[in-house]
């Protein structure tokens, strides 16, 4: 389940963001329980007044964007915290860090700083700048670095913004645009050169000048009329030193979406991945040496990639979880990265030509993930799923999970038996529609994402079941148009994830290892689009797309999960079609006093056979008081609604069937057949692209209806909901179910 609020202020631990549910944290307060009572004084013994470790830093997002401030404090006692907004208290703000969503422009040049407080006294942050970009205006996607270099040696800036900009440098307050060769510094020329690609790039490179001292450099990006300053940083120039410090290689890292320093994280053949190598000097230096990588692949000509320095200045103590991290970057494509390919590095070649061992990609490849988006009908419309809204779904899905191909199609609009979701049980019984159209499809290796429209009244922006071992009914799924995270979110439930903590979820993963459902230390960049993005490990609001709170990204932790579901999963052909019977049913009540089992009218279907499940709901097909057939058929859970639910197709036996029996835990559920004759359904339009079923509902309370051009159920409909859309010129086969089988309907034309 995806909320539909995200939580805006949440209560957070000190030095993180680990969420203390929907709400927010009492204000601190000092007064005493009663007003009238007198003040008492505690002693204070080894007791130290709180520091201010890391401040917070200026923020620029755009409108609508989660802005984050964050602060870092240690005292004795632990200290509280308050954040001001131009000096007003902000309620509810009490945790180490602040985030928000700004909606309004006004709201550009704000000033946040916190209050960090105990018994012993309190300290004041820095005030933080927000500045909020209105539509059109560029982002900083990547801000200039501070850097050190000795006289003469060549530096350089790098700033990247989020839309093609006009970008200007200003260096100790004089500005030089682009294609500039002006003396800015005493004795020095600068070159300035922009780069368009998916976003803007711009590089401001000059040799160090001869003085040693800091020299303040800052970039200005202007998009659609309206300039957007980057964050300063300095130029430190250090005075010559005559020893060379000796390189060294520390490690090379493969991140493919998230990675660990210590490279635990799998990687997925034919997907493409940054390659970080991570140097170090002896000794603190001005050093800018290029590296070298030498990736072969089988049946492929090997390839060279030379990489710049990053900076200048080789860290002694490279810091991974500092960003951006001093590390020589290259994005390998995905045809690299297979099973059988090496890759060779070299720190400063033809220098010191410092190397590690030639080392094969451990990668394993992911079977294609095939996908199938649904558009729902509902009373309140049909949503169009054109290219661009699968692109961007995929997109999200692809860059979050260790998938290496996404196999997504459009299915024909479905109708399920109820005409709304604005109630849990509604809800609950669309998944179960859409979860019995999926098998009935034949589509058991397919995942089904129905979508419903956007401002249709829900209690969630999606919907999912959460995947067990070896259970192939858990793989259908729900979410509002447009949702994109939503609809990666029930994905990930449909892969095995359980919620992580943070947000007012329900049923977290007990095993989730990161407080407050944050990523952890793992280096998170998105691969998968048209341009390299870094996102930053160092924001304490990235957390795990399986939570409620804002900044998704995925922890190594749930990344490592899918991996290993989707490469231990068996995908065999399968048994073939056969006759099979569809059942389907739920659990009310789940996890209250007295749960009660409901059995779904069945359908003769053929399909695939569902396999049957090592623990689950036994159901037995009758003939009279004889069992003629049994199997155990796996429970899906839908998320923390109350129910539990089944779907299966169980291969029909050669004896008439006229009862369905369920058993679990002692209690029995017994469906038996209806009498009546199932007269032919009828199809009339009601409106042009509309048509109402009539049928007799009393003897036969459900009906499939099943496109015959495409073979696909297009509705499941019972008393409640009896009028689906409908195509000129196409013909339908209705199934009517008496409870325990159904008759066949073909050649159904609207009229």
């Amino acid at each position: 389940m995806f909320a539909k609020t995200l939580v805006c202020a949440t209560a957070l631990l000190a030095f993180g963001c680990s969420g203390a549910g929907g709400g927010s944290a009492p204000a601190a307060t000092n007064a005493p329980a009663d007003p009238g009572a007198p003040a008492v004084q505690v002693p204070v013994a080894n007791q130290t007044a709180p520091v201010v470790l890391v401040e917070p830093r200026d923020e620029t997002v755009a409108q609508g964007e989660w802005a984050c401030f964050s602060v870092e404090a240690m005292g004795d006692p632990t200290p509280a915290i308050q954040w001001y907004r131009d000096g007003a208290a902000i309620p509810g703000a009490n945790a180490a860090s602040y985030y928000f969503i700004p909606s309004d422009p006004s709201l550009d040049g704000a000033a946040f700083h916190a209050v960090v407080h105990n018994a012993a006294g309190d300290t004041t942050s820095r005030d933080a700048t927000l500045h909020v970009a209105c539509a059109g205006a560029p982002l900083f996607s990547v801000q200039p670095t501070a850097t050190s270099a000795f006289p003469g040696t060549l530096v350089a800036f790098l700033a990247g913004t989020s839309t093609v900009s006009k970008v200007a440098w200003v260096v100790n307050g004089t500005t030089c645009q682009e294609g500039d060769t002006t003396a800015i510094l005493s004795g020095t020329q600068t070159t300035l050169t922009v780069t368009a690609s998916a976003g803007t790039s711009s590089t401001l490179a000059f040799p160090a000048p001869a003085a040693p001292g800091t020299y303040a450099v800052q970039a200005i990006a202007t998009g659609s009329g309206v300039p957007v300053a980057s964050a300063p940083v300095l130029l430190t120039v250090m005075a010559p030193v005559t020893n060379v410090p000796t390189l060294s290689i520390q490690s090379v890292l493969l991140d493919q979406g998230i990675q660990l320093p210590d490279s635990s994280v799998p990687l997925v053949a034919n997907r493409a991945g940054l390659l970080r190598i991570v140097g170090a000097a002896s000794t603190f230096n001005g050093l800018t040496p290029s590296a070298k990588v030498r990736v072969t692949a089988p049946g492929q000509a090997a390839q060279v990639f030379v990489i710049p320095c990053p900076g200048h200045g080789v860290p002694t103590t490279p810091d991974l979880t500092a960003w951006p991290s001093m590390t020589w970057d290259v994005l390998l494509p995905a045809s690299l990265i297979r099973p059988g390919a090496r890759v060779a590095v070299t720190l400063d070649p033809g220098g010191q030509n410092v190397t590690v061992p030639d080392w094969a990609i451990p990668c394993l490849p992911v079977p294609d993930l095939d996908l199938r988006f649904v558009p729902v009908v509902l009373a309140g419309g049909t949503p169009t799923l054109g290219p661009s809204t699968v692109q961007a779904a995929v997109q999200e899905m692809t860059r979050l999970y260790p998938l290496a191909k996404v196999a997504a199609t459009v299915g024909s609009p479905f109708t399920p038996s109820v005409c709304d979701i604005a109630t849990v049980a509604n809800i609950n019984q669309v998944l179960m529609d859409l979860e019995s159209k999926r098998i009935a499809d034949g589509a058991l290796q397919t995942y089904y994402q129905g979508i419903w429209q956007q401002g249709i009244d829900c209690l969630y922006a999606g919907l999912g079941y959460i995947a067990s071992p070896g259970n192939t009914s858990s793989r259908s799924s729900l979410a509002c148009l447009g949702q994109y995270s939503a609809s990666a979110h029930e994905l990930g439930h449909n892969l095995g994830l359980q919620h992580a903590p943070c947000g007012a979820v329900s049923d977290p993963d007990p095993d989730f290892p990161y407080s407050g459902g944050l990523i952890g230390l793992g280096q998170p960049v998105d691969t998968t689009g048209p341009g390299l993005v870094y996102t930053d490990p160092g924001n304490p609001c990235y957390h795990d797309i399986m939570g409620y709170c804002g900044a998704f990204w995925i922890s190594d932790y749930n990344y490592t999960r899918v991996f290993k579901a989707l490469t231990q999963t068996t995908r065999g052909a399968g048994s073939g079609a056969a006759a099979c019977l569809l059942v389907s049913g739920f659990q009310s009540g789940r996890g209250g006093p007295s749960p009660r089992w409901n059995l779904r009218p069945a359908f003769n279907v053929t399909t695939q056979p569902s396999a049957p499940a090592p623990a689950g709901v036994r159901i037995d097909l009758m003939n009279g008081d004889a069992v003629v057939a049994s199997h155990t058929v796996a429970v899906s859970d839908a998320e923390a609604t109350g129910l539990a639910t089944f779907v299966a197709a169980i291969p029909m036996p050669g004896t008439p069937i006229t009862g369905v029996r369920l058993n679990h835990e002692g209690q029995t559920v017994h469906l038996k057949g209806l009498t009546g004759h199932a007269a032919a359904p009828t199809m009339a339009l009601t409106a042009p692209g509309v048509a109402h079923l009539s049928w007799n509902h009393a003897t036969h309370p459900l009906a499939m209806v099943r496109d015959e051009q495409t073979g696909q159920v297009v509705a499941i409909l019972g008393g409640d909901n009896q009028e689906l859309p409908v195509a000129p010129g196409r013909t339908y086969r209705v199934e009517l179910s008496d409870n325990v089988g159904s008759s066949s309907h073909p050649g159904i034309a609207p009229r």
